[in-house]
């Protein structure tokens, strides 16, 4: 009986959400194929709004790299 891995696609990993990140901090770390951590502290510095920077780069990765889910999380 064949495994469930039969149909499985394997692919490179896609680093155009890595690149937009980025572009925003220089702080980034790759979690998973899908899934970045971005140091965006002190970005208040940088950015007027920072939540609002936070939401942009979302519907950035979301539309140009047509993810189905991205959050932001705000402490």
């Amino acid at each position: 009986m064949p495994g469930k891995a039969q149909d499985c696609v394997v692919s490179k990993p896609d680093l155009a959400m890595v690149e937009i990140l980025l572009e925003y901090s220089l702080l980034v770390q790759r979690f998973s194929v899908d899934e970045c951590f971005m140091d965006f502290s002190e970005m208040n510095l940088i950015y007027d709004e920072p939540v609002a920077t936070a939401h942009i780069i979302k519907d950035r990765i979301k539309n140009e790299r047509a993810f189905r889910k991205c959050w932001v999380i705000d402490e």
